[in-house]
């Protein structure tokens, strides 16, 4: 599940029609079980960097670097090993992979000038 999957959640509990150009899939009805890929991009807190997670593997790239790091994803979803063998190693490329095309590439990121101020995250009520 990913925030875009809200959006489109919200839309269809309150009964209306997805909106055009937006993306993700609305969570009522929709099959848990199946594969699916999940994008995620952290470009403001921390060191930027976007993931994409399956059932079976999480790809992590830091966008100063461009290196990728890796964790299989366990049946109760924690993330404690590095995935091993051929099988995990396909999976790994198949998520690197779906997360380029789905980004269009990696080198669209460049750093912001300014970051927000201590102030104007508590007024978004980000931060107490």
């Amino acid at each position: 599940m990913g925030h875009v999957d809200l959006f489109q959640t919200l839309v269809a509990a309150g009964g209306a029609r997805p909106v055009n150009g937006t993306r993700g899939e609305s969570l009522l009805g929709l099959d848990h079980h199946a594969d699916r890929t999940v994008l995620s991009e952290n470009l403001l807190y921390g060191p930027p960097a976007v993931s994409a997670v399956d059932r079976h593997t999480r790809v992590v790239v830091d966008l100063q670097n461009k290196q990728r790091s890796a964790w299989a994803v366990a049946d109760d979803g924690s993330e404690l090993e590095e995935p091993s063998g051929l099988l995990a190693q396909q999976r790994v490329d198949a998520v690197y992979t779906a997360l380029i095309e789905a980004r269009g590439g990696l080198d669209d990121w460049a750093p912001e000038e300014t970051a927000p101020s201590e102030a104007e995250l508590e007024a978004l009520g980000y931060i107490e």
